[in-house]
């Protein structure tokens, strides 16, 4: 919960470094693509009033092919969607991607065309460049 509240200066459009919290060395440079500030989870009673804020980061696409994979959120088509199936080749790079949707078969979308993914702050640390 720490992390998800921690005070930041970070802003739409600027550059930042994203790092794994789990694995630190792993870092990547993208820029804030949209930031939402919406309750922490709007299913738990308990939650719905403590608002924290969403960091959707913009990467070029080989950082995609490392860090995209299903249930993630993303923008697509400027449009916030969850991450269904994502089909690999054997050297990681991916060939396919699907959004999921409840009670509605998969549809494949285009890496092309992903805006920016969520880095959540539990997962990752981000810091302006």
């Amino acid at each position: 919960m720490d992390y998800l509240r921690e005070n930041h200066k970070i802003r739409v459009g600027d550059d930042v470094i994203v790092r794994e919290r789990e694995f630190p060395h792993s870092q990547y440079s993208g820029s804030v693509y949209r930031i939402v500030n919406k309750p922490i989870n709007e299913h738990i009673r308990d939650h719905r009033h403590i608002m924290v804020d969403y960091f959707y980061i913009q990467f070029n696409k080989d950082i995609y092919h490392l860090l995209l994979k299903r249930g993630l959120d993303v923008i697509y088509q400027h449009q916030p969607v969850v991450l269904g199936n994502v089909t690999r080749n054997n050297s990681g790079k991916i060939t396919q991607l699907f959004t999921q949707k409840m009670f509605s078969p998969e549809t494949e979308i285009h890496l092309d065309e992903i805006n920016a993914m969520l880095c959540w702050r539990i997962a990752y640390d981000i810091q302006k460049e």
